[in-house]
């Protein structure tokens, strides 16, 4: 009763009072919904039983037994004799640890915050199925041996279940959010009972000697997704081999350790971060495979590399493919951590991180030799500030040449930083810059163009290339590349460009005048002119 008239009590309150403090009705009802469940279901009667101390589970000295009037230690003389599936309520105390040495078959039991229960290697802790709730766990449950279910388990707020073996099978139940699976004894063999919703989900198995495949069994963790170890053989946690997956994490994605495969076959891999992406070691891989599928990590918060790598894509592809990071939150890299598109297959494209925050986002890197082969683009409604500059990698091979692109309503704040060795990709009709129109705005203070930058020209309008000046070699870039549809003019020069690079004519046409002019300088090439009826492209 004393649990009814607390929740009466709270039910009492102002709607403007719960919708405020919505998220902590919601707790304290679901608590003392639990609460009321366990008086109501588990209440104090004859042939309960509770820890006495901690022990094994078939020590008398571990056990009391309620007579109906009073809690009396176990003697091992009937009735007061170790509990199992026939008895009543069974509890594990706050601070007692029961070790499972031999199998034992239980119902109605109770694992309070700071109990354990301990199983033994080749031992089996059987949840019968009977009167009440089963198996609740608020405490702990460490399992080197087999949990059997044929009655219902909950793993509760704040309770964690570590498998401690290799391969067997993580027990079905239902996870409260903040409820933990922790996977620490892997070594060749990947348990079963994957495909079940957990809270927090943790992978650190520092014994690991081969390769894990997931396989795409592991779809939802509503809580936190953790990798800390993966053995020190370099073998790797794959989320799926050939199987297309989803996966859906609600809190924060955490790398400390280990290595972390997307997949190592031809699949296509979503992964959803409700939270933030944070890495302090370990490594990243979304691909090692020859023939990769789509490839996309979205991140609803915050990406923040301190340490460790991550890599776009190691291996090689069979068609075009651009693996991608969309990225809500902020961005920031420091310490030693690297990310990098490895591969050396000119079929995939840099990887693409997208700033697609309704809003401002920051980003910081703190070596910039440490960032290497990506491309950036801001969507529209985003506007990224810079915390440091930014130099893209530049490279022979188009598709690896470092990109930057501003899509028409994104916005760039670079304050007091630069954006170097770099492409700039421009739809915007008055091309890179012309006042405040154009890709870039002359509001920005202190915007400084690279003459070792690329620049690409790609609108389906036509296009003015707009004016500014590049440093250190006034009106000179390196790479030019027209890919506009507009039709009879194409691009319109309004400065003079001077190529050192190559001139790719994609699509479109390049109009020039007697004073603004496209020039080749010495052991410059262009690329791809022509004179087609249907989809010319070259200097009017």
């Amino acid at each position: 009763m004393l649990y009814l008239r607390a929740l009466e009590k709270l039910l009492n309150l102002s709607y403007p009072i719960l919708m405020k403090h919505l998220f902590s009705f919601r707790r304290l009802l679901s608590l003392f919904i639990v609460l009321y469940i366990s008086s109501a279901s588990f209440g104090q009667t004859a042939d309960d039983y509770r820890t006495a101390a901690s022990g094994n589970w078939n020590a008398n000295a571990t056990w009391q037994r309620y007579d109906g009037s009073a809690w009396v230690n176990v003697n091992g003389v009937a009735p007061n004799t170790i509990p199992n599936s026939g008895d009543g309520v069974i509890t594990i105390r706050n601070t007692h640890t029961v070790t499972v040495t031999a199998n034992v078959t239980t119902d109605q039991t109770i694992v309070e915050a700071g109990g354990q229960i301990k199983i033994n290697s080749s031992r089996t802790l059987t949840i019968a199925n009977g009167t009440g709730n089963d198996f609740v766990i608020s405490g702990t449950i460490d399992n080197s041996g087999t949990v059997t279910t044929t009655g219902t388990v909950s793993f509760g707020a704040n309770s964690t279940y570590t498998h401690n073996r290799n391969g067997g099978t993580i027990p079905t139940a239902t996870w409260d959010i903040t409820s933990s699976c922790v996977i620490t004894g892997v070594t060749d063999n990947l348990p079963g009972g994957l495909s079940q919703t957990f809270g927090n989900f943790t992978w650190n198995c520092t014994g690991q000697d081969s390769n894990e495949n997931l396989n795409g069994a592991l779809t939802t963790v509503d809580g936190n997704f953790t990798v800390a170890s993966t053995g020190t053989g370099g073998d790797e946690l794959r989320l799926t081999n050939g199987t297309d997956v989803t996966i859906n994490i609600g809190g924060d994605l955490i790398l400390s350790g280990g290595e972390l495969l997307f997949t190592n076959s031809d699949a296509d891999v979503t992964v959803n971060i409700g939270g933030d992406f944070l890495q302090t070691g370990g490594s990243l891989d979304l691909s090692n495979d020859n023939q990769i599928g789509v490839l996309i990590l979205n991140v609803s918060g915050d990406f923040s590399q301190s340490g460790g790598s991550f890599d776009f894509a190691s291996g090689d592809a069979n068609t075009t493919r651009t693996p991608a990071l969309n990225l809500s939150g902020n961005f920031s890299q420091s310490g030693s951590a690297t990310m990098i598109t490895s591969t050396s297959d000119a079929d995939i494209v840099n990887g693409t991180i997208t700033f697609n925050k309704n809003g401002t986002q920051t980003f910081s890197i703190a070596t910039q030799a440490n960032l290497t082969y990506i491309n950036f683009i801001i969507a529209a409604n985003s506007t990224v500030e810079l915390h440091s500059s930014l130099t893209l990698s530049s490279i022979s091979t188009n598709n690896w040449a470092g990109s930057f692109t501003v899509n028409s309503g994104g916005t760039i704040n670079a304050q007091t930083y630069q954006v170097l060795s770099s492409t700039i990709i421009t739809a915007e009709p008055d091309g890179i810059q012309s006042g405040n129109n154009g890709t870039i705005s002359t509001s920005i203070a202190n915007r400084t163009y690279s003459s070792g930058a690329n620049y690409t020209y790609s609108g389906t309008a036509t296009q003015n290339s707009g004016t500014f000046t590049t440093t250190p070699t006034a009106n000179q870039v390196n790479n030019f590349t027209v890919n506009n549809t507009a039709g009879s003019t194409g691009v319109t020069l309004q400065q003079v460009f001077a190529i050192a690079g190559t001139c790719y004519f994609t699509a479109g046409l390049v109009t020039t005048t007697s004073t603004n002019l496209l020039i080749f300088n010495d052991n410059a090439i262009a690329s791809g002119a022509n004179n087609n009826a249907s989809d010319p492209s070259y200097v009017n």
